[in-house]
């Protein structure tokens, strides 16, 4: 008498995964054309059309391109901070505040916060018309120093005696706050000083 063998757990097994991949359980219909199609499939390839889950992955995909694509040109299109006011300083000046014995061909100089004048230039026209020196004298002003952070007061022709300060005589130095950078930064407070030129 022949047996007949019996299935083992490992075939029942692989035939319940047949079961659960036929069409009865696999496949769904299509509810634009009526087609058998799988259920994991982002498109009908009967008649091309997206379905939900397709729509949703592919809206997902350009979101994030999208997002990448903004974030990494943020630095064109976001509008620049603000920069917070940062006034000129004036840190010293020459002849020095309060000297009695500067010589008559001394130049009036005033210097700038080096760091500032490097980073943000001075504003040259604002800055001449807030310059003077009392009593006045016949001189122009123009830029000194290393990164321009200084103005001179001096005469317009260096080798002519007369156009030097006058011996024995006090000398007062101003600049107003008018005086700016290129940004608008103005001078902190008005400066003054003075200084007494000595006799040749």
């Amino acid at each position: 008498m022949a047996y007949k063998k019996k299935k083992t757990g490992k075939k029942e097994a692989t035939s319940s995964k047949r079961a659960r991949t036929s069409k009865s359980e696999d496949l769904l219909e299509c509810f634009y054309c009526g087609g058998t199609v799988h259920d994991w499939n982002w498109r009908c390839p009967h008649c091309g059309k997206l379905f939900g889950s397709g729509k949703r992955a592919i809206a997902i995909f350009v979101t994030v391109i999208i997002i990448s694509a903004l974030i990494g040109t943020s630095p064109y299109w976001l509008p620049e901070p603000e920069e917070p006011p940062y006034p000129l300083k004036i840190v010293r000046v020459a002849p020095v505040n309060g000297n009695t014995t500067a010589y008559p061909f001394a130049q009036p100089t005033v210097y700038f916060d080096k760091w500032h004048t490097m980073n943000i230039s001075l504003d040259f026209d604002s800055c001449n018309r807030s310059f003077s020196v009392e009593p006045s004298i016949n001189g122009v002003i123009g830029y000194g120093d290393w990164g321009l952070s200084a103005l001179i007061y001096g005469p317009v022709n260096r080798g002519v005696e007369e156009e030097w300060l006058q011996p024995n005589t006090k000398y007062w130095i101003n600049v107003t706050t008018e005086c700016r950078d290129v940004k608008g930064n103005h001078l902190d407070q008005p400066w003054s000083s003075w200084f007494i030129t000595r006799d040749w």
